[in-house]
């Protein structure tokens, strides 16, 4: 939730921002898979520097995530191509405004899913300690 309302808000900041512009609107899958990766690499930083660098101890936990990982990306891109949020709103003659609105849904689509892949790679890594008496 708090991925949404997050994303939601800088989502609209840069909708707002970038939104109007004569340029072609980003491709939804680069936007995607650019998002996940990101955050992929942010969660694998935090648990290699939680883990002391042993990489070992870590890579079933981020192969475990890849799950919910993929799972809310495919969600989250299709959601995005199913309402053609960058057809609606990110036009060459939509308002301020629209872009305002698209980068808002776009944002609060975006954060969930990353949401959903940071919490889950957490949750992992503390049921992994837990079992193994950490």
């Amino acid at each position: 939730m708090g991925g949404a309302l997050g994303g939601a808000s800088a989502g609209a900041y840069g909708g707002w921002i970038f939104g109007w512009r004569p340029t072609p609107v980003i491709n939804p899958v680069l936007l995607t898979v650019g998002g996940v990766t990101g955050a992929f690499a942010v969660c694998g930083g935090v648990l290699l520097y939680e883990y002391r660098g042993r990489f070992a101890d870590i890579s079933r936990v981020l192969f475990y995530s890849l799950i919910p990982t993929l799972t809310a990306a495919i969600a989250g891109f299709f959601i995005i191509l199913a309402h053609d949020i960058a057809g609606n709103y990110f036009g060459p003659f939509d308002s301020r405004l629209r872009n305002l609105e698209g980068g808002a849904y776009i944002g609060a689509i975006g954060g969930a899913t990353l949401g959903i892949q940071v919490g889950s790679t957490f949750l992992l890594c503390r049921l992994k300690q837990k079992r193994e008496g950490r």
